[in-house]
């Protein structure tokens, strides 16, 4: 009797941690559409209103994109679009970076808990909904959310692709890898790091991957058509952007990510941890997956900066925070004193919106 007693408490204990994760986060994004139009668009946003105005013609949308535009057009089409049906605001454009950003914070949830366990996607996700950089991509009309959000799902795609070796998986992937080819130069060398990781795979671990391969092969001869646009707008990037410096571009990006000491430690220890207790737990493919992204990210952009153009700047940094942040709640997730972990989720729930409330709510237009 004592233990279908304590196995209901236990059942209903669980249940109020999911409802008040559930509403946490969901007030969280909720957030996103405070004060949306409240301050007017700075250059950037000017730059998406003016490519993507409903007024045009298609064609002379599609010549401004090319001619004007540092990415390629997908983005900046949807939002013509977009324009068309709902209105042609700053508000409107903003509306849809919040809308993304909360379809970010689901994909999360569930990409965490397919790599890893339930927790872990609460903790990765509650990380997400209150990271200060995050909300403020969140809340301004350029195509950030809508790149994090595609870029989750192709590794969680890919993920799937590996582990089941079905031509669906596959060709999902290769759907939204052309949608991320076709919207941000970044991509390019994103995509080329999951060929490479199934190229190590088909050579060190199994054959069955080369079918995967050859659809990987068949994306690259569809951005075919692109490739005379991308060295021209990555062209662009040269009033701004200057050749990067390691050391500095490390520091304003971990600055910009986690801008907070307390942020950058724990960050780092529980990345770290996490990476040891998947090592442990047979999630080391799903470590490597991940940690292709940020490498592959990093490492093919600033050799590109380097022998060609200077396209990598700090705010770029963005595009990695989510596989860091995935490994990192994991790393709590394995914590085995209950009080502790709930001690360094209040720290950094509490810390992170500081930084993005009071702090530096200018800088991030909240």
């Amino acid at each position: 009797m004592k233990s279908i007693i304590s196995e209901i408490k236990h059942y209903n204990f669980n249940k109020l941690i999911d409802i008040s994760f559930f509403l946490l986060v969901l007030f969280l994004g909720c957030i996103r559409f405070l004060n949306i139009g409240q301050q007017s668009p700075w250059l950037d946003e000017i730059y998406t209103l003016i490519d993507s105005n409903p007024n045009l013609s298609f064609k002379e949308i599609f010549d401004n994109i090319t001619k004007n535009e540092v990415h390629p057009p997908i983005y900046f089409v949807l939002i013509y679009y977009y324009f068309k049906i709902f209105g042609y605001s700053i508000e409107i454009l903003r509306f849809f970076s919040a809308f993304f950003g909360i379809l970010c914070l689901i994909l999360t949830y569930i990409s965490v808990k397919n790599y890893f366990n339930k927790q872990s996607a609460q903790i990765g996700t509650l990380f997400l909904s209150v990271n200060s950089a995050f909300m403020g991509f969140s809340h301004e009309g350029r195509s950030y959310t809508f790149l994090i959000f595609f870029y989750i799902c192709s590794f969680l795609l890919l993920h799937k692709s590996v582990n089941y070796n079905k031509t669906i998986f596959y060709t999902l992937l290769i759907v939204v890898n052309l949608i991320l080819l076709y919207s941000t130069y970044f991509s390019v060398f994103i995509v080329f790091s999951q060929f490479l990781f199934i190229v190590y795979l088909y050579f060190f671990k199994d054959k069955k991957y080369k079918k995967l391969i050859y659809f990987y092969i068949l994306l690259a001869i569809m951005y075919i058509p692109w490739i005379p646009y991308t060295f021209e707008g990555a062209k662009f990037t040269d009033s701004w952007i200057k050749k990067p410096n390691v050391r500095d571009l490390i520091f304003f990006s971990w600055n910009f990510l986690f801008p907070n000491i307390f942020l950058k430690v724990m960050i780092f220890l529980f990345f770290i941890f996490g990476v040891f207790r998947g090592f442990l737990k047979n999630k080391t493919q799903i470590n490597a997956i991940l940690i292709s992204w940020i490498v592959g990210f990093c490492l093919f952009s600033y050799l590109f900066s380097i022998i060609f153009v200077p396209i990598i700047a700090w705010k770029y940094s963005i595009f990695i925070l989510c596989p860091i942040i995935f490994i990192v709640s994991f790393g709590i997730s394995e914590i085995r004193f209950a009080i502790l972990k709930l001690l360094i989720l209040a720290g950094f729930v509490i810390t992170s919106l500081y930084l993005t409330f009071w702090k530096y709510s200018d800088n991030y237009k909240v």
